[in-house]
Parts: structure tokens; C-alpha cells; sequence
């Protein structure tokens, strides 16, 4: 009977020594300011959602497809709109040290000078430092009219199209490689030039990133400058 007893309280108690490990390790970790500056939230596409997280996080990324000549339409997918236009971010970037990633997906050479203008106009207008905001594309010669201009920009690898990343990371036009999560290993293997990597685990909470594996390694790699993560909030597109 005390057998029996003594196995059931071990098997009882080790859930919640699991849990304290998990606690204390969590704790290890965030209380770390400079991890807590590098985790910013995904996929922020309304300022509702950007409010809502405001105490949370210090830096915020969001989705921008260019459309025409006059419209940075914040969206995820070129097909949909919800009608929310990119202006509307920089008045919560006025009086604040929030930080703002903007993926522009079809940023290119034509619509490159456009883009620009409207985000100079706008750090003028709001007196926003340029090195607040990461300017992320796919094209480096577009990229390249943001660098000269002061911006803080990040190619993104989409290493199936097999990129020469040494050319582009020794082109002067971008500050930052941008990558998934998954990719890093493959990166690290490919990459060994001194610049910054972003990195994106979007289908991770934040809380998760100490106790997983790859988080923990992220989170210990001084390349990394930025690791995006997931909290849907109730503003979520």
C-alpha cells in the first residue's frame, strides 16, 4: 500500500515540477531586457491590434501590398483589402520608442521611388528616426534607394529561388538578412558575413521561444536581431 502510495505522488508531483522548471525558465530568460527588445509581435495588420499589444512589445511588424502610385494598402494577400492604409500606423510611432517592420511584398525598382516618398513625408511629418522602421522587400536594387536614404532595410530569402546572398549582402543594400525560422540552419551554413538576421517563428508564442530548442538558440545567436512571434490579440487579419 505505501508502494503504491509513494509511485502515485511521484506521478502527481511531476507535472508540477515540470511546471516550476518551465516557470523558472521563462523567468531566466525575460528578464533579460534585451531579449524582451529583440521579440516582436507578427502580422500586425490594424493599428487596433498594435493598441492592443502596445505595453507588450516594443516592435511591431505589418504586411503592405503597393498599389497604383498612391496606395500602401496594408494587407497580407494582394487580393484582399480591408481599407486600412499605411498613414494610419506612424501617428502611434509619434512620442513613443515603438519600433515598425513593414513587409512590403511587391516592393520593386518601379513602385521603389513612390514607397519612398510616403515614408519619408511621413517620418517628417510625425518625426519618426528612420532606423525605427525596417523596410523589408525582395528586390535590392529597390531596397537600395532606402539604404541611401537612411532606412533600416532587410532582403527576404526565399531560399527555393536559390539567391546569391553573399552578392547581396556585399551589394550595400541591405542591413539585414530576413528569413523563417526554419531556415536558419541552412542560412547559417550559407551566410558567414557580418550583417543582421530577422527571423520570423510566426506560428510561436513568445513564451514558447525559451523552452523550445530552436527558440532557445535564436534567442542565444547575437546575429539575430529581431524574432517575430504569434499573439492573435482580438484585432487580428
Amino acid at each position: 500500500m505505501r508502494n503504491k502510495l509513494f509511485l502515485m505522488g511521484i506521478i502527481l508531483s511531476f507535472p508540477i515540477c515540470v511546471g516550476l522548471l518551465w516557470v523558472a525558465n521563462i523567468h531566466c530568460f525575460w528578464s533579460d531586457e534585451v531579449y524582451k527588445d529583440r521579440i516582436w509581435l507578427h502580422r500586425t495588420n490594424t493599428p487596433e491590434k498594435l493598441l492592443e499589444f502596445a505595453n507588450e512589445y516594443s516592435g511591431f511588424e505589418c504586411d503592405i501590398i503597393v498599389r497604383g502610385d498612391s496606395l500602401l494598402d496594408v494587407t497580407h494577400d494582394e487580393p484582399v483589402t480591408y481599407g486600412i492604409s499605411a498613414d494610419q500606423y506612424f501617428r502611434l510611432l509619434q512620442s513613443n520608442n515603438r519600433r515598425l517592420w513593414f513587409d512590403i511584398k511587391n516592393l520593386k525598382q518601379g513602385n521603389a521611388p513612390f514607397v519612398l516618398s510616403f515614408f519619408e513625408s511621413q517620418c517628417v511629418a510625425y518625426q519618426i528616426d528612420k532606423k525605427r522602421l525596417v523596410i523589408e522587400g525582395a528586390d535590392p536594387e529597390a531596397l537600395m534607394l532606402f539604404r541611401k536614404a537612411g532606412f533600416y532595410t532587410a532582403f527576404y530569402v526565399r531560399l527555393e529561388e536559390n539567391p546569391d546572398l553573399h552578392a547581396i549582402t556585399e551589394s550595400g543594400a541591405v542591413d539585414a538578412l530576413s528569413f523563417h525560422a526554419r531556415d536558419y540552419d541552412r542560412i547559417a551554413k550559407l551566410q558567414t558575413a557580418q550583417i543582421d538576421w530577422l527571423v520570423w517563428e510566426n506560428h510561436t508564442k513568445k513564451e514558447m521561444l525559451s523552452v523550445l530548442p530552436r527558440g532557445r538558440q535564436l534567442l542565444k545567436d547575437k546575429r539575430v536581431k529581431i524574432i517575430l512571434v504569434k499573439d492573435k490579440g482580438h484585432y487580428h487579419l
